[in-house]
């Protein structure tokens, strides 16, 4: 829902609410785009992993068995690690209901049934992204939010992504 503020600019008003789908997206930004050196090290320890396997087993090189084990057990290591990544994202089901208004100024959120507000200026996020489906905006290194498209409009998609190239 788009209103006017006293500049007489846009404001948007959406209501969003994270399914667990939403939440595995995010995760899945957050380790393998934003943090583009994990998804490297996953390719190439899988790689390597793979390798010592398949030139042991096919004898071309003589891989000592202690390096096969450990292959086996990256592997492993890694089947556990995206299975953590989705059981992250299935905890605790729905988010609640969080508020939020965007501004040419700033956005403001706020969980449903806390009395507390956050607002911060768009250029105080030090790391803002949009891909296909989600606006991902990172106040600082320890936390995000994550906007879906979806709950807006595709003018108001548009002036946010306007808001986050700046």
């Amino acid at each position: 829902m788009e209103t006017k503020d006293k500049h007489n600019a846009a404001v948007i008003e959406a209501k969003i609410q994270l399914t667990p789908k939403d939440k595995e997206r995010a995760i899945d930004y957050n380790y393998f785009v934003k943090r583009k050196l994990i998804l490297a090290d996953v390719v190439f320890f899988l790689l390597l992993a793979v390798a010592l396997i398949a030139l042991k087993y096919t004898g071309l090189a003589p891989i000592p068995a202690v390096l096969v084990y450990l292959s086996y057990g990256v592997i492993v290591l890694l089947v556990v690690f995206f299975m953590f990544i989705k059981m992250m994202a299935s905890a605790g089901g729905v988010s609640p209901m969080r508020y939020v208004t965007i501004s040419e100024e700033a956005l403001t959120t706020r969980v449903a049934n806390e009395k507390k507000e956050f607002t911060i200026r768009w250029e105080d996020f030090p790391h803002k992204a949009a891909t296909k489906n989600y606006f991902f905006l990172y106040p600082d290194a320890t936390q995000f939010l994550i906007l879906p498209k979806r709950c807006f409009s595709p003018e108001e998609v548009k002036t946010i992504t306007g808001y986050i190239k700046r």
